[in-house]
């Protein structure tokens, strides 16, 4: 379900993401998977919340061609949670994507799921050589159904490109 779910809400990013669609939609699926294995509890809404969360959490790069992404990427997740009267879960997915690059280990509101999501998100972007228990095997699996492509140089280029842009602030979505 959740992989439908993801599926209906990338699709009209398709064209603004162009030759990165596959690898960025790989990459959502991926960390989606991820967060779902990381979480301690889930209740019937995790999995919709997380597809959003993990749909919207880079998306700024592409949106708003900026690697400074995190507040472009939370503004188009809360709009689309205002369209869709979801309103209850703005603060949850706000800050799922705020703190999923944050160093250490996050412990306030939504802990689990917002925990979780930066896990998953370190595991992808490590491709499991950071694991927090995660089996091998499964991440083997996962890298199967929804391989790379090419994601970490994609992100990898936006690096550079923003160091070159902005060489006193290379990494800003770790500024917090």
């Amino acid at each position: 379900m959740i992989h439908n779910q993801i599926e209906n809400l990338i699709l009209p990013y398709q064209a603004i993401l162009g030759k990165n669609y596959e690898p960025y939609k790989n990459h959502v699926h991926r960390i989606a998977d991820l967060t779902l294995q990381l979480k301690h509890e889930t209740n019937d809404d995790d999995e919709q919340k997380i597809a959003i969360a993990a749909v919207f959490h880079d998306i700024g790069i592409w949106t708003n061609s900026t690697f400074d992404y995190l507040e472009p990427s939370r503004a188009i997740a809360n709009s689309y949670l205002e369209a869709n009267n979801l309103d209850d879960w703005k603060t949850e997915i706000d800050l799922i994507i705020d703190m999923h690059h944050k160093r250490s280990v996050y412990l306030g509101p939504f802990y689990d799921s917002v925990e979780a999501f930066r896990k998953a998100d370190l595991i992808d972007l490590s491709k499991g050589m950071k694991s927090f228990g995660i089996e091998k095997r499964y991440l083997t699996s996962l890298y199967k159904k929804y391989p790379m492509l090419g994601f970490r140089s994609i992100m990898g280029r936006n690096f550079f490109k923003n160091l070159f842009n902005n060489p006193m602030n290379p990494l800003p979505m770790f500024m917090k």
